[in-house]
This record gives C-alpha cells, sequence and structure tokens, in this order.
C-alpha cells in the first residue's frame, strides 16, 4: 500500500503560482505564500483548536460508552484538558469488543480509505458509524495545502499514536510503512495487547508483506487460533516500541503472567519486556489497564511493581487495576518510591488503603484522583490528603470514599487546611456533609459530578461560600440538576462572575458539551442556546 492512502499529500503549489502570476499578474496572497514565521503560527494555533474539538468528541465518547470513570480528565489545574490528537494506523472500521467500552481511546481520525482490509470484512453499517465519529482534524486539512504546511503539521498530527481497537493488518502497516518515516514525532503510544476482534488480511492474503512471518510462527497443537492472532500482535507491538528514540508516553493494557505451568504460547511477556528495557525514557505518563478479555483481570504484586520499576522518571502514573489476594507492601514502596511523579490515578483499586495512605510521601504530587478505592476509609483519605497539603493543588474523588460511619461523621468530617488546593472534582453518594472537609479551602475550579446526596440548594449554600476565589464552576457528567436548577445556577453564577459550564450527560443531541461562559446575560444565553420563545420556530420558517 503507497503512503497516500495513509496521510495527506501536500500539494505543490509554487508550479501554479507561478503560472497564474504570468497570465495574471501579481497573485493573490493566500496562505501558501505566506512567509514561514507565519504559517508555523498557523499551525500552532490549528493544533488548539483540533484539541479543544477532541475534547469536546471524547466527551461525546465517554457519555455513549458510560465509563464509570475517567483519571484522566483534569490536568494539574484542574481543567478539563484537551486530549492529545491520537492517529489510527489505517481505516479503522472495527466495533467495540462486547463489554469494551474503550477506556477513553476514543480518537480523531485521519483521512485513511479501506483498502487494507479484505472486501467485505467490515459492514457498511460500521464504516459510516466510524465515519461519523472520525471527523477529519484540521491540521490533516492544513497538511494538504503545500509541501511546508505538511512538514509544520507533521509534529502534531504524529505526537500520540492510538493503536487500541486496531486490526491487526493496521498495526502491521503501521510498523513497515509509518515509523520509518514518522518515528521522529511520535512521544506517546496507546497499546493494546488483547484484542478479540480481527480480520483476515495477513493470514489470508499470500500477498501481505506479514503473510510469511505468520506462517512461519511456530504453532502449537493445542493453541487456538485466538491464541495465536494475539501472539502474533504482541509480537507487532513489541517490535516497533525500541524504533520509537523520543517515545515518553506509554498506556498498556495489563495481562496476566501467574500461569505456572502454562503452555508457551502463553507467556506474555513480549510487550512489557521491551517496555522494561526503554523504562528510563518514559518521564512523561504511564497508564496500565486490567485486561480487558479475561475473566479473572487481577495481577499478581510482584509483577506490577517489578514492572512500574523500570520507570522511575514518571510525571504521572494512573492505574485502573487490581491485585490478587496477595501483599500489598511492595507495589505501595514502588509507588512511593517514584519521586518525580506530579499526578496519581487510581481506579477500581484494591490496593489503596490504610497502608497505601501512611506512606511516607515525598513526591510533589499536584494531582489526586481515586475513584472506586473501597478499601480507603474517610480517616485514611484524610491522612493521605494531608501527606501531600504541600503541594497538591487538584483532587478529583469519586465514590471515594465508599462508606462513613456515624462515628466518622462526628469524628472527621471537620475542614480540612489544604493551603494549595484550588481544584476539587467531585461524584459521592454522601451528604452534603461531606462538603464540610472542603470549607476552608481557597477554590478556584469546581466540578460537580454524580451526588445524588446533596441537594441543589446545598451546592447553592456551597458555591456562595466560596464565591470570592471561584472563578469556574461546572456541572459534569453525570450531574442530578434538573433544566430549572440548571437556569437558577446560570443566573447565579453570572451574578457572582463565575464562569459556568454545563455538561449534558446522556444527551445525545449537537447541544451536548455547550457551555456558559458567564460572560454574557443569562437570558440572552438562553434564547441563543435552546431555551426558545414560542415565536423562535416562526421566525426560523
Amino acid at each position: 500500500m503507497s503512503a497516500s492512502h495513509l496521510e495527506p499529500e501536500a500539494m505543490d503549489t509554487d508550479a501554479s503560482s507561478s503560472a497564474a502570476s504570468s497570465q495574471y499578474g501579481a497573485p493573490k496572497p493566500t496562505l501558501s505564500t505566506l512567509p514561514p514565521e507565519l504559517k508555523a503560527l498557523i499551525v500552532d494555533m490549528v493544533n488548539e483548536v483540533d484539541q479543544e474539538d477532541d475534547d469536546d468528541d471524547e466527551t461525546d465518547s465517554e457519555d455513549e460508552d458510560e465509563e464509570e470513570h475517567d483519571c484522566s480528565s483534569h490536568g494539574p489545574e484542574g481543567h478539563h484538558h484537551p486530549a492529545p490528537r491520537r492517529v489510527k494506523p489505517a481505516h479503522d472500521c472495527s466495533t467495540h469488543a462486547p463489554g469494551d467500552h474503550g477506556h477513553s481511546h476514543s480518537a480523531k481520525k485521519a483521512p485513511h480509505d479501506c483498502s487494507t482490509h479484505a472486501p467485505g470484512e467490515h459492514p457498511m453499517e460500521e464504516d459510516e458509524e466510524e465515519g461519523e465519529r472520525g471527523v477529519t482534524s484540521g491540521m490533516w486539512a492544513l497538511a494538504l495545502l503545500d509541501r511546508e504546511f505538511s512538514e509544520l503539521a507533521q509534529k502534531y498530527i504524529w505526537d500520540t499514536v492510538d493503536l487500541t481497537e486496531t486490526y491487526l493488518s493496521d498495526i502491521g502497516f503501521f510498523l513497515i510503512d509509518i515509523i520509518p518515516r514518522r518515528a521522529q514525532y511520535i512521544t506517546a503510544l496507546n497499546l493494546e495487547q488483547q484484542y478479540e476482534e480481527y480480520d483476515a488480511a495477513i493470514s489470508e492474503d499470500t500477498s501481505h508483506p506479514l503473510h510469511s512471518r505468520w506462517a512461519a510462527m511456530s504453532v502449537n497443537d493445542d493453541e487456538p487460533e485466538d491464541e495465536r492472532r494475539l501472539r502474533f500482535r504482541r509480537t507487532l507491538l513489541a517490535e516497533m516500541i525500541p524504533l520509537l528514540p523520543n517515545l515518553d508516553s506509554v498506556h498498556v493494557d495489563m495481562i496476566d503472567l501467574d500461569l505456572n505451568g502454562a503452555p508457551d504460547y502463553l507467556c506474555r511477556k513480549e510487550v512489557t519486556n521491551e517496555l522494561r528495557k526503554i523504562g528510563g525514557q518514559i518521564t512523561a505518563s504511564l497508564t496500565i489497564d486490567a485486561d480487558a478479555l479475561s475473566d479473572d483481570p487481577y495481577v499478581g504484586e510482584g509483577y506490577l511493581a517489578d514492572f512500574i520499576k523500570c520507570f522511575p522518571k514518571i510525571q504521572r502514573l494512573e492505574m485502573d487495576i487490581a491485585l490478587r489476594s496477595d501483599g500489598r507492601d511492595l507495589l505501595h514502596q514502588t509507588i512511593v518510591g517514584l519521586k518525580d511523579l506530579r499526578q496519581l490515578c487510581i481506579g477500581d483499586a484494591n490496593f489503596v488503603n490504610e497502608a497505601f495512605a501512611a506512606l511516607p510521601w515525598t513526591a510533589p504530587i499536584r494531582m489526586l484522583a481515586l475513584a472506586t478505592c473501597d478499601e480507603l476509609s474517610l480517616p485514611s483519605l484524610i491522612t493521605l490528603v494531608n501527606k501531600l497539603e504541600p503541594t497538591l493543588e487538584v483532587l478529583d474523588l469519586e465514590e471515594v470514599p465508599a462508606t462513613i460511619t456515624d462515628r466518622e461523621v462526628v469524628k472527621y468530617l471537620k475542614p480540612l487546611n489544604l493551603s494549595k488546593l484550588t481544584t476539587l472534582v467531585l461524584s459521592t453518594t454522601h451528604p452534603a456533609s461531606f462538603l464540610s472537609l472542603f470549607s476552608k479551602v481557597t477554590l478556584s475550579s469546581l466540578s460537580i459530578k454524580s451526588c445524588p446526596g446533596i441537594t441543589y440548594a446545598e451546592w447553592e449554600k456551597f458555591i456562595g461560600e466560596h464565591e470570592s476565589t471561584l472563578k469556574e464552576v461546572c456541572a459534569d457528567d453525570g450531574h442530578e440538576f434538573s433544566d430549572a436548577q440548571i437556569e437558577s445556577l446560570e443566573v447565579l453564577c453570572f451574578a457572582k462572575g463565575i464562569e459556568l459550564s454545563v455538561m449534558q450527560g446522556g444527551d445525545d443531541s449537537e447541544d451536548d458539551g455547550e457551555a456558559w461562559s458567564g460572560d454574557e446575560d443569562p437570558e440572552e444565553w438562553e434564547d441563543e442556546e435552546g431555551f426558545e420563545d414560542d415565536d423562535s420556530e416562526e421566525d426560523e420558517e
């Protein structure tokens, strides 16, 4: 397959410009005739716009998939940071595996064709669905203008590559065609070792460049066909890792390796072994997910701890994984030993407990995000945040702590002294008394998710208590506010000079995620954003 199937091909406008100049006089100014400095500025600005669009698309995708939590939704300053542009390595016509919601891996697709897939392999309905989600980004369009724009755009187009929910043939094409030409631009790589959807382009097409390697794979009589495909997938993924010299961020699913006495084909260490070798190179982020295909997605403490130790310089650690019923100390000491850690995001974990909170934390952690950590009690949560107090700026809690006893209400629900904390993201079933923990915190940003135990009036009171410092309030995905309460919140925030954004969780309309800026009169904004009066439809007609 030629490269034109995968990435935009810049148009050479020099010849046409010269012809136009000789025929009609001086050419009119165009983007292609701008000086290089302005072109670079335009590329940077388009990247910012694309990132904002990607963030909106990712939010919509999370709404559709009804994800339980997303620890990556907030950056160090507590705002919803734009997701990086994620490029899929060929047209992705795949569907989600049953029950697999993708772990926030929805991506803005590049304009690829379907020629990597066997004819008839994927139903037209799937292509149409991908076509709706995979809108061509502004950066890809900009890269088509001329060669100079194209070269400037490459670092953004290929910055983050998403190989989740991706077929074998696409991974192979990325390995043999794209990496040799674009490896220097790739800084973040999202891998998925376990993906049960597949195509037959490699195994059945004898002309495919990787067919001979597939045919030459050693085959165990007892090895199921799906295990062989997964083994070949891991082999290809492992080969590309050492070819990316500027890689500094990795997202990988962790496969169970505690399989004593298992056959050789189940020794699933290809990818993790290669990642270990470049662990010192990864400084930005390490994200570890559980195995989406396993009925028993737990992993052993020793293997997980040893794996994390290979990444001593990471600034962000995100884990959505649970341990088997063995020890916890080794993993605890490994995490607390990450001296450069700035962001710690943990979900669905059974190792976040009293001992975890009591660790001698010394890393300058600015963001702590915890979701569904049932082993963490209220006293332990308070111990943990107090230990992180010197640097903690963002606190994101989802169903943490899971329970609060009557004794704990009396003894522990008192204002915390968190001098650096400015951003609170909250989803909880506890009543408004839980908010007393943050009554003396100098908040500038508040994100309200699902909090059924807290009434609108109680939220209004809490916002009023922090009105002198609050700059933004977000009624985030899963909020419990009615339309009337949202209107009241708009008026309240407008009167106090607070920016309000409202995410219409679960609503698939085009207005999902529309945010009221706080700079406009709420009545005018209501008329513009869908709270139309009875005459509006007649005016449109």
